[in-house]
This record gives C-alpha cells, structure tokens and sequence, in this order.
C-alpha cells in the first residue's frame, strides 16, 4: 500500500498539523505559501506567476496549460502532467490534478483533506483561468464523475475523504 494526502484549499485545512502528516503530500496553487508539499500542482498563470517571484524550484503544470505562460516563468524545475485519456471534463481544478498527478505516479490510497468546495476556499477570486466564482466551484456530482473516471483508469486506486468534503459548497 502506498499511500498519501492530497490536500486541498479550504478552510477545514486549518484543522490539520500538516507538517505531521508522515507520508508523501500533494497541494496546490497558494499552499506553498504556508505549508510545502511534496509535490505542487498550479495551473493559473497569475498563480504561477507568484510562485516564480517566491522562488520555487518545481512545480507540477497539466500539459494542457502550460505554454500560456512558461517563457515568463522563472521555475527551473517544471514538470508535465499527462491528461487521462478520453476524461470527461476539458478542464480540471488544480486539486483534481493533484488526484491525477498521485495516481500516475502509484500512490493506491489517496486521501483527501481540505476539499470544502464552496467560495470559502484560499485561492477564490477572480483570475486568469477563472472569471467567475460558480466556475471554480466543483460540487459533489463533479467529483463523483471524477472519480469514476480517475478509478477506471487506476482500479486499485481507493480515495478516502474526510469530514469536511464539500462540506460549503453552496
């Protein structure tokens, strides 16, 4: 069993001691900012933007996104994530792509934390890839979709969520 923490932006991730999470971790976009993960996942310019004047070193970047702003960047170390074959959604959360980016590489047991959906989430607002709050806001049947399709690709995958699961979407 290899297992690890997806964790994601709302505000329940205050519940946690992350740093004492002991298996590999997986974040997104402004994370960096008070916890590092394992692994980082961005895919909004703006987002990439900051991390490159932050100066992080590597950060994870769907293929789909990455050409809009990689001349700009000054990130050494940016790292491809392939697509799923044939998903159901063009364009996935940057937390979706952290579930994805943990798959390929062969974590089994995923465990989300910190996915409250809803506008109460550390990165909403207004930016490059999202305009409006409703865009950015996954509901549950998004991820039920999600998953299924994450699970007919990676069938010995098992996903746990904690209390807080989407718990403020709206």
């Amino acid at each position: 069993m290899k297992q690890c923490f997806i964790i994601g932006n709302g505000l329940s991730r205050n519940q946690y001691d992350l740093n004492s999470i002991p298996v590999t971790t997986f974040g997104s976009n402004t994370i960096y900012r008070t916890y590092l993960p394992t692994f980082l996942v961005a895919q909004d310019p703006e987002i990439l933007m900051g991390m490159s004047r932050d100066g992080i070193h590597t950060v994870f970047v769907p293929r789909v996104r990455r050409r809009p702003v990689s001349q700009r960047l000054n990130i050494p170390n940016i790292q491809l994530i392939e697509p799923l074959p044939g998903q159901h959604f063009e364009f996935l959360l940057s937390g979706e792509w952290c579930i994805i980016l943990a798959a390929r590489l062969g974590y089994t047991h995923l465990h989300l934390i910190g996915f409250d959906g809803g506008p109460l989430h550390a990165d909403r607002g207004k930016t490059a890839s999202n305009q409006t709050l409703d865009w950015c806001e996954s509901n549950l049947s998004r991820y039920e979709t999600f998953e299924k399709d994450l699970i007919q690709h990676f069938p010995w995958l098992t996903i746990t969520h904690d209390d807080y699961f989407m718990q403020d979407y709206k």
